[in-house]
């Protein structure tokens, strides 16, 4: 006979559970992770072991399915859900996810007066269909968006500040009933949290910037009209969201500083030294400054461009050109000195090309503007926790040198605002004193 090795005995284990079983195992123990009625589930369990375990669990999923029987989570608002009568009913409970009692007690009446068929007890468009997401709310907005030619920029800027004050990564599925005054308040105390003596202007500002731009998807008629003839029912909250009160915070103004004029100084010393070295930054110079550009205007520009009137005079045209460039703000056109007109033929005949700046594509020249010559600036002295925007600084200081001399409306109209208020207070400051008016004048 053929001996036979004995087994080896192996202690019994628990068999781990199954990946998409909701009892779950980790070295603290069990636990159920699961969802019910769209809610997420995590809850340790006493047990240890496994058949304890499962029945904790199953009894700890059927006492949650019984409470929340006829509710579902949608967005972080509570709906009934139930068909009575051969009607399906599913309206929103105006209640949001840490509100379950109160959801409870609507769902029970709601049922209740469906049972009894009074049905005019309900409205029957909340028997259909809740109030809209923020989703759905954009899929429309961007469609209309483009016949009142808002910027897709402008637009994406909307619901990331929306998020923000949800304090939600995405938006999609939440429910326009979150948004109310409690929204606006919450958001608020959130960042006030943040606040200190040195950042407290700044944070204020961006706080009430970071609002104004979460109710851009409220701020038109032409929005909320089309909300209503696409079928998306809203809550009256969304008045309180749009109106509410959000923070004091000081104004921000173009102040022509002794430093700003310092600074500008050096810069215009310097940036001569661009021309005879045949500098990538001169034309950069040239656009930001003398012609006051914002960084893509500028990346954007093309010789052809430039026009000039039938007295010689140039223009810089900065318009709407389908395929090619679209205008931030009003359309218009920038005086060009002659000087500088003289300065472009001559890079124009050196290098060439459509565009102005050098670079194989936009994002190339953009960059040469934001990065290349910021970093420039920022050797000569204006420091980035106080000018930000490097380049931008140039065209602030042009500004302020065209209401000097020739007005606010002129300054207005070549930096194409489209609010002239705009100009009072980013770019309007006296680069020196006007004469004083004397007596009898």
């Amino acid at each position: 006979m053929r001996s036979v090795a004995p087994k080896t005995q192996v202690p019994e284990t628990p068999a781990a559970p199954a990946p998409t079983s909701p009892l779950q195992h980790d070295e603290s123990g069990y636990y159920v992770s699961t969802q019910v009625s769209g809610k997420e589930i995590f809850r340790r369990l006493k047990a240890t072991e496994e058949g304890a375990a499962r029945w904790e669990a199953e009894k700890l999923l059927a006492d949650l399915r019984r409470r929340m029987r006829n509710l579902w989570l949608r967005g972080g608002v509570w709906y009934v859900v139930a068909k009575i009568h051969g009607r399906r009913i599913s309206r929103s409970l105006e209640a949001p996810e840490a509100e379950r009692d109160l959801a409870r007690t609507k769902a029970r009446a709601v049922i209740a007066a469906a049972r009894e068929r009074r049905w005019e007890a309900l409205d029957d468009t909340k028997l259909r269909k809740g109030y809209a997401t923020l989703g759905e709310l954009v899929r429309v907005f961007k469609a209309e968006a483009a016949r009142h030619d808002l910027r897709p920029l402008t637009v994406t800027n909307y619901v990331s500040c929306l998020g923000l004050v949800l304090d939600k990564t995405s938006v999609a599925e939440v429910s326009t009933e979150l948004l109310s005054e409690k929204t606006v308040d919450a958001y608020v105390a959130r960042k006030l949290a943040e606040e200190t003596p040195a950042n407290r202007a700044r944070l204020r500002r961006s706080i009430n910037s970071t609002v104004n731009q979460a109710r851009g998807l409220f701020g038109e008629d032409w929005a909320m009209g089309a909300y209503k003839k696409a079928g998306l029912r809203l809550p009256a909250s969304i008045e309180d969201f749009r109106d509410a009160f959000v923070v004091e915070a000081p104004l921000k103004r173009y102040v022509m500083t002794e430093e700003r004029k310092r600074l500008l100084a050096k810069t215009h010393q310097a940036a001569a030294a661009f021309r005879g070295e045949n500098s990538d930054l001169w034309p950069v110079y040239l656009l930001c400054y003398y012609l006051a550009m914002r960084a893509g205007e500028a990346a954007a520009a093309r010789w052809a461009w430039i026009v000039a009137d039938p007295d010689g005079r140039s223009w810089m045209q900065v318009i709407n050109r389908p395929g090619e460039f679209r205008a931030k703000g009003s359309e218009g056109k920038i005086p060009i000195p002659k000087q500088v007109v003289t300065w472009l033929e001559e890079l124009r005949r050196r290098r060439g090309g459509d565009f102005i700046l050098p670079g194989p594509h936009k994002t190339a020249r953009r960059a040469l503007v934001v990065k290349t010559f910021a970093a420039w600036m920022r050797t000569i002295g204006w420091d980035a926790a106080r000018y930000p925007k490097a380049a931008h600084e140039l065209r602030a200081a042009r500004g302020s040198e065209w209401y000097t001399l020739r007005g606010l409306e002129a300054a207005a109209k070549w930096l194409r605002h489209k609010d002239p208020a705009t100009t009072v207070r980013f770019y309007a400051d006296f680069t020196s004193q006007p004469p004083t008016l004397e007596v009898g004048e």
